[in-house]
């Protein structure tokens, strides 16, 4: 026999056995021989026996033990089915309170989230007006500034008085203590 198992397309010859292999001698077929044949007890499909012994055979047959294994198959798994069936009610109660209570808390997170978005709302407002009033306070200088310059640019007679804020008044008082 040749073979290359690289290539492909590869022919393999077989050469005919050499001598003829007596099957009535082979011990594999002279123990298949030795099985008892085998003859169904049941009727064929034209309910008619196989064999007379068949037929006495059958009529032996008692099918209860079978039934009863039978029921207490279908016994066992009603009773596996009905404790199924319980736990999984109680599954599902477990499920539907735990759906409630995330619901609750997932409202109350949200309610929490709508009065933090308010309360940044305010602080952002409250920022702003620190802005505002920063620029105000700079301008409202500016002016302080400008007007004492343009006091001293009058002649003595026309000048005012110099303008005090309340704020410039409260340093003083504290510097002075």
């Amino acid at each position: 026999m040749e073979s290359n198992s690289s290539s492909r397309g590869t022919l393999v010859v077989v050469k005919p056995a050499l001598q003829k292999i007596d099957i009535e001698n082979d011990p594999i077929s002279v123990r298949l021989k030795s099985v008892p044949s085998f003859n169904p007890i049941f009727m064929n499909k034209d309910k008619l026996a196989w064999t007379k012994e068949g037929e006495r055979a059958r009529q032996k047959i008692d099918p209860s033990p079978v039934l009863n294994i039978g029921l207490l198959f279908q016994t066992h798994v009603r009773r596996e089915a009905t404790l199924i069936s319980r736990k999984q009610n109680e599954l599902s109660c477990q499920i539907k309170t735990v759906d409630k209570s995330i619901g609750v808390m997932i409202k109350a997170y949200m309610d929490r989230q709508k009065k933090s978005a308010y309360h940044a709302v305010q602080f952002n407002k409250i920022n702003d007006f620190a802005h505002l009033l920063a620029k105000c306070q700079a301008i409202l200088n500016d002016c302080k500034r400008t007007s004492l310059i343009l006091n001293e640019m009058l002649p003595e007679d026309d000048r005012l008085e110099p303008f005090v804020w309340a704020e410039d008044q409260e340093l003083t008082e504290i510097g002075t203590k």
